[in-house]
């Protein structure tokens, strides 16, 4: 019974060893962080990538407005709109959001 007890509680270590790994993955991917890889003009249609909990990984249609710094630009939306719902959401986004 000792043994049987021993193997169930290794197995479930095991198991949370496996989910933490996962999950530290998963962030890792999720909200990584990295240099511009591509420079993007004035008016060059892009995706950008949600961050954001309960977004994360979600993609979204935008066009690049202007490149704030070496890290940052301005983008407009295709199909965000503003809380006010009159106008396309414009944002300042990392570079590797882009």
């Amino acid at each position: 019974m000792t043994l049987i007890n021993a193997e169930i509680n290794h197995s479930e270590e095991h198991h949370q060893y496996k989910i933490d790994e996962l999950s530290k993955t998963i962030r890792q991917i999720a909200f990584k962080k990295g240099e511009r890889t591509k420079l993007f003009q004035s008016s060059d249609e892009v995706e950008v990538v949600s961050q954001k909990y309960g977004f994360i990984g979600s993609y979204y249609t935008a066009t690049i407005i202007s490149s704030i710094d070496a890290n940052h630009y301005r983008v407009k939306y295709k199909t965000l709109l503003t809380n006010h719902k009159s106008s396309s959401l414009e944002e300042i986004v990392k570079c590797y959001e882009v």
